[in-house]
């Protein structure tokens, strides 16, 4: 969350995500499921936290869509809509530069998201990088997207501090020597 803005992988479907963004909330599902009859103000921040994930997600799903149709991009440059949703995204989000072509003195250095090409000075930057680009610094978010990116700043910052304070807590519990409350697995039989 304080690299990328996001938990889940950004390249990858809903579903997958979904599935993901559960596999770090629900570590044992019989002990998980236990997990509100010992310590249920514990187990309503983690559900909060979960939700305010699952939100963020949504949302930079939302705000990618919305800056993809607010681009315009010349026909050979149309596969890289989502790459600059992405990179508008990264830098609003102060995640990153977004997108950028430096002048090295061995070349040209193209880079988006954190990955880079070089040229070396004798090779041409593809024509679909440069409208990327070109799409991508004339690009100014409208009300809306300032207000996505606000946003998404906002639950960003929120999740880290939650997930962080909640792990605090959760070494303490962990380290508690009795169990509180009640479940069929701490009754004798």
């Amino acid at each position: 969350m304080r690299a990328e803005g996001r938990v889940t992988d950004i390249t990858k479907d809903r579903s997958d995500n979904g599935v993901e963004l559960k596999s770090l909330f629900v570590s044992d599902r019989v002990l998980s499921g236990d997990l509100q009859n010992h310590y249920a103000e514990y187990s309503q921040a983690k559900e909060r936290l979960r939700r305010s994930v699952s939100d963020q997600e949504e949302e930079f799903r939302q705000a990618t869509v919305l800056i993809m149709g607010k681009l315009t991009l010349p026909p050979g440059a149309e596969h890289r809509r989502q790459e600059i949703a992405w990179s508008v995204l990264e830098k609003c989000l102060e995640k990153g530069p977004g997108m950028a072509l430096t002048m090295r003195p061995d070349g040209y250095q193209y880079t988006a998201r954190g990955r880079s090409r070089r040229y070396d000075g004798t090779t041409i930057v593809a024509d679909d990088e440069r409208a990327a680009l070109d799409a991508f610094t004339s690009f100014m978010p409208d009300a809306d997207v300032a207000a996505h990116c606000e946003s998404l700043k906002k639950r960003a910052a929120g999740i880290s501090a939650n997930a962080k304070k909640l792990s605090t807590e959760a070494m303490g519990l962990a380290e508690g020597m009795t169990l509180p409350g009640e479940c069929k697995y701490t009754k004798l039989e």
